[in-house]
C-alpha cells in the first residue's frame, strides 16, 4: 500500500516478485527467498539503494531477504521507468513474431520497433480502447521523516538542510574533537584490504557462474555476510570503481549498461 502526501488513503501498488518456496526438510520446514532477480520488486528494491537507502536494504538482508518490512513507514520519491524489453516482448508475442528480436510476423509481415513497441502496450482492464506502456516501480529518492512536507505546519524561513539520504530521523552530528577525529580516521582504515576484496569477488563470481552485475553486489555480500558492520565494509569496498578496475582475476565492463564482472 502506498500513501501520497496529502491523500487520506493508500492505493494498491502490486510488484512482480518470484516465489518463495517451502523446503521439505524432515527435521522442520525452512523458508528460503527465491525472489527473481529482474523481476519488478527486485528493481525496486535495489532502487531504493541507488536513491541513498542503503540502511533500509541492509535491515532487510540481516532477514535473508525474507522480511520487508523495514520499508514500511518510509517515505520515497517514486519513478515509473518503461520496461522496453518486456514490452517487446509482449508486441512481438502480439505481432505472432518468433524470434526473439526480430521484426517479421509469421506471414512475413515486417514491422517497426516502434509497431512492436506499440502492440506490446500493457491493455487497461476496464476500457479496451486505453493502453499503457510496461513500467515498473523504482524509488528516486529516500526522504528523511517529515523532509517532503512540514508536519506540523511551522514557518521556516531558513532553507531545509539537505536530507540525510536513507536515515529515518537522522540528528545533525555534533563537530568531534582531535581524539575523536583520529579514532575516526582509523575507523575508516578498517575494512576488507584490496587483496581480501578480490579473494571474495572471485568467490561470488565462482558460485555464480563466472558472471554478475554490478548493481547484485549487495545482495550477494549479504547472503555471505551476516555481520552487518563486515557486510557494509565489503559492498563498499566491492563497488569501488579503483577495486574492480584493477581487473585482478575478473573483467569489469564499466561502460555497459549492467556494468558486468566477469571472472576470467
Amino acid at each position: 500500500m502506498v500513501l501520497k502526501d496529502g491523500a487520506d488513503e493508500p492505493v494498491e501498488q502490486y510488484l512482480q516478485a518470484g516465489f518463495a518456496y517451502e523446503s521439505q526438510k524432515p527435521k522442520g520446514a525452512k523458508l528460503t527467498d527465491q525472489i527473481d532477480g529482474d523481476s519488478d520488486f527486485a528493481k525496486f528494491v535495489d532502487s531504493i539503494e541507488a536513491a541513498g537507502g542503503a540502511d533500509i536494504i541492509a535491515a532487510i538482508a540481516e532477514t535473508d531477504f525474507l522480511n520487508f518490512s523495514a520499508i514500511e513507514g518510509e517515505r520515497f520519491e517514486f519513478r515509473n521507468v518503461q520496461n522496453v524489453t518486456r514490452q517487446m516482448a509482449a508486441g512481438r508475442k502480439k505481432l505472432g513474431i518468433v524470434k526473439p528480436d526480430g521484426l517479421v510476423g509469421k506471414d512475413g509481415t515486417k514491422y517497426t520497433e516502434e509497431e512492436v513497441m506499440e502492440a506490446g502496450k500493457r491493455p487497461d482492464k476496464k476500457d479496451k480502447k486505453k493502453s499503457y506502456n510496461q513500467n515498473y516501480l523504482t524509488v528516486s529518492k529516500v526522504f528523511d521523516s517529515g523532509s517532503v512536507s512540514d508536519e506540523d505546519g511551522d514557518e521556516d524561513e531558513d532553507e531545509p538542510s539537505e536530507p540525510v539520504k536513507g536515515k529515518k530521523g537522522a540528528k545533525p552530528v555534533p563537530e568531534a574533537d582531535e581524539d575523536e577525529e583520529e579514532d575516526a580516521d582509523e575507523d575508516e582504515d578498517e575494512g576488507p584490504s584490496d587483496k581480501e576484496a578480490a579473494k571474495f569477488l572471485k568467490g561470488i563470481l565462482k558460485d555464480e557462474d563466472g558472471e554478475i552485475s554490478r548493481k547484485d553486489l549487495t545482495l550477494l555480500v549479504a547472503h555471505r555476510i551476516k555481520d552487518r558492520a563486515e557486510r557494509d565494509a565489503m559492498v563498499k569496498k566491492l563497488y569501488s570503481t579503483a577495486l574492480l578496475k584493477q581487473e585482478n582475476g575478473w573483467s569489469f565492463d564499466e561502460k555497459g549498461k549492467a556494468q558486468t564482472i566477469t571472472l576470467d
